[in-house]
């Protein structure tokens, strides 16, 4: 299991840009970890994080590796990751107060033996449990209403990484793709 703090910047505002920079090294250097070329991605998050699960989505669909959004609609969410398989990646997003049915599916795919990718917002999140990645946030923010510039901001480096990876700049290329 492995786990990334990004902590409070210099004026305690949470992430600035050498904070990105370091969390673009170590996914590049967890490349393996978090992989999400192979098998089928997850995306998972509810109440305030869901934009991050609607982001990652999309940009995931944009680099022709789609995933699938677990939105829980008419409330489907447990049928919706009953097909979730260890050769499939789990990314799990949820902050204070915590969704309980985010961390309920992530400990049952963490059972499972399916990759769990945390984005929260603390070591103590009750996701860390399940991970195994956690990209934590440190929002120690007591404002009800906080931003989600940084987790959005994380969701972007995670995608870049892996376009720069299924480009053939990194890691490996997805099989049946040329590289140019």
């Amino acid at each position: 299991d492995f786990a990334v703090g990004a902590g409070d910047d210099a004026t305690g505002h949470g992430l600035d840009a050498g904070v990105l920079e370091g969390v673009g090294r170590e996914v590049e250097r967890s490349g393996d970890q978090v992989e999400l070329v192979v098998g089928d991605r997850h995306v998972l998050a509810q109440r305030r994080a869901f934009p991050v699960a609607c982001y990652l989505s999309y940009a995931l669909s944009q680099l022709e590796r789609p995933a699938t959004l677990m939105d829980g609609v008419g409330g489907m969410l447990h049928e919706q990751a009953r097909g979730i398989g260890p050769r499939d990646v789990l990314v799990a997003v949820s902050f204070r107060n915590y969704s309980p049915e985010v961390i309920a599916l992530a400990a049952d795919c963490h059972r499972r033996r399916v990759p769990v990718v945390v984005i929260t917002d603390s070591p103590m999140s009750p996701l860390h449990g399940a991970a195994s990645l956690a990209f934590d946030l440190g929002d120690h923010s007591d404002r009800p209403f906080r931003s989600l510039v940084e987790p959005m901001c994380l969701a972007l480096v995670l995608v870049v990484s892996l376009g720069y990876r299924t480009a053939g700049h990194g890691a490996r290329a997805p099989a049946g793709r040329r590289r140019t």
